[in-house]
């Protein structure tokens, strides 16, 4: 299936495209429009105004949006959804003191820090990838990565795993084939 959004990606624009092609369509292309051109008629739009699965708003981000209508009930998931839309927050009030910053999700220190990392992320990849194809194609192991690390963490029965990083990452590895639960060849 065709999936479109607006091309210059940021953090929900890519966060949603891998969410749709690890879990919802793991044979999704993905192309953009400009604002004000017309979605192709074969292809699923998201993070366009007036989509279905449309930009932040008070129903929340794209990716939230992705996961009602497909059912995707992963609570790693649903916590990356947080983090997303707290990461849209920050990124676009980052020059406030948290404190002042509006709109920012109630979140754990540590879903925020990953909220921020996300924010930079998304912004250091647009840097060194302007060509969004590109962007999405380098970004893609960065949300895998994600989803691994927050799954060792708030996973439904997330085994207790060693405080040692070494340890740590050889049971992570371990515990799941990764490559084949992401849907890769």
């Amino acid at each position: 299936m065709l999936w479109v959004t607006r091309p210059r990606l940021h953090l929900d624009r890519v966060a949603s495209p891998w969410l749709v092609d690890r879990f919802v369509d793991v044979d999704a292309k993905f192309d953009f429009v400009d604002e004000g051109e017309d979605v192709p008629a074969d292809a699923i739009a998201l993070t366009i105004p007036g989509a279905e699965l449309g930009p932040l708003d008070a129903d929340g981000s794209t990716f939230r949006k992705i996961l009602r209508k497909y059912s995707l009930t992963d609570p790693v998931l649903a916590k990356m959804a947080d983090c997303v839309e707290a990461g849209i927050a920050i990124s676009l009030q980052k020059d406030l003191p948290r404190s002042s910053q509006k709109d920012l999700p109630q979140l754990s220190e540590d879903l925020l820090q990953h909220a921020a990392s996300l924010a930079f992320f998304a912004e250091g990849m647009a840097v060194l990838y302007p060509d969004d194809h590109e962007n999405l194609r380098q970004s893609f192991p960065f949300y895998d990565a994600l989803y691994i690390s927050m799954w060792a963490n708030y996973g439904e029965g997330a085994p207790g795993f060693p405080e040692h990083p070494r340890k740590r990452i050889d049971q992570i590895q371990e515990a799941r084939d990764w490559t084949a639960f992401f849907g890769k060849k």
